[in-house]
């Protein structure tokens, strides 16, 4: 038996490991690799995925903080203090105060029923700057409300008239309105007159005035229209001039209850003359206290206030029941209120 000498078993092991081909040992080197770098990349994968996420995370809740944002401005600008816009107001001496709320301002984002007006401060009577209110949900706001006279025209020179007439008589301009200057008369609404004259009571008639330069004044003069015609008129001036009580009897020389009181206001200068004029609205004027039908007296700087003077009115002056004849009402306001009295 021939034996191989120089051979060791355990080698064979190694020799058949050294003989394996280069390109498969490259191959098993490449799979080991590849197994870290696959978990690598998942890694990566999942990072950018939840940077993403939380990039758009990021802008929902951006674009949420700024529709959050921009609603509580909106809710903010159209709080309380900007839910409505009050305006400055005007009218004319002794015109109309507004009671609808809406020519007030701008109420377009507010429940208008919610909103209370207070006009209680502007006194319409008199020229000057008042202040007026306005109170929605709560919230109340002040407004400037002025008082201003009429366009300035030019005043002419006339003196307007109260006279009596009978009911369905006629009368011309001239008979209500007399001036020294050189002045036409016509009536500004001839149905008006017919219709008043034809009709019991106090009416007031507007007149046109006009001057050679075209000025035109509209002035009001009164009539007493009378049921029947009266016998006379008997006129009682007090102690200071003042007051002038005028008591209209029948044929019988009784009072019929036509009585009129006027109130003489004279002014020192013609500028307050005139403003007192301006103030007139519907030939109705205020002085002080006393409101009445105003008659007008260009040259000596007076305006005349009638008031009808009812029966009432005498019978608690007369402290009883005022009488009717001529003789007693003759001794009580010449001998008791020592008046000065005459008869037309």
């Amino acid at each position: 038996m021939k034996n191989e000498i120089g051979t060791d078993p355990t080698l064979v092991d190694v020799i058949e490991t050294l003989d394996v081909p280069e390109e498969n040992k490259q191959k098993e080197n490449n799979s080991n690799e590849n197994k870290p770098k696959k978990k690598a990349s998942f890694i990566k994968n999942f990072l950018f995925t939840l940077l993403i996420l939380i990039l758009m995370g990021g802008v929902a809740f951006g674009v949420y903080y700024y529709l959050r944002l921009a609603k509580n401005n909106d809710n903010a600008n159209n709080t309380n203090e900007n839910l409505f816009i009050l305006s400055n107001m005007e009218s004319y001496v002794n015109g109309t105060i507004s009671q609808n709320i809406n020519d007030y301002g701008n109420f377009s984002k507010v429940d208008i029923t919610s909103c209370i007006l207070d006009v209680s401060k502007v006194d319409i009577t008199k020229e000057g700057e008042y202040t007026y209110f306005v109170t929605c949900n709560n919230e109340k706001k002040s407004g400037v409300y002025k008082v201003i006279l009429k366009e300035q025209t030019k005043l002419l020179n006339v003196k307007t008239n109260l006279i009596y007439v009978t009911k369905g008589n006629e009368v011309n301009a001239q008979r209500l309105v007399t001036s020294t200057e050189n002045y036409t008369y016509t009536f500004e609404n001839t149905d008006e007159v017919s219709a008043a004259l034809n009709e019991s009571g106090i009416h007031g008639i507007n007149i046109k005035v006009a001057d050679l330069e075209n000025n035109e004044n509209i002035v009001t003069s009164f009539v007493y229209v009378l049921d029947s015609e009266p016998k006379m008129i008997f006129s009682c001036v007090s102690p200071n001039e003042m007051v002038t009580d005028k008591i209209v009897f029948n044929n019988e020389k009784e009072n019929m209850n036509a009585s009129i009181r006027m109130f003489k206001h004279k002014y020192d200068t013609k500028n307050e003359y005139e403003n007192a004029v301006r103030t007139i609205n519907d030939g109705i004027l205020t002085v002080d206290d006393t409101k009445g039908y105003a008659i007008l007296d260009y040259d000596n700087n007076e305006i005349t206030l009638a008031q009808l003077l009812t029966t009432d009115i005498l019978d608690k002056e007369y402290n009883g029941s005022f009488p009717k004849s001529y003789s007693m009402i003759s001794n009580y306001y010449r001998n008791t209120q020592k008046y000065t009295c005459s008869l037309s």
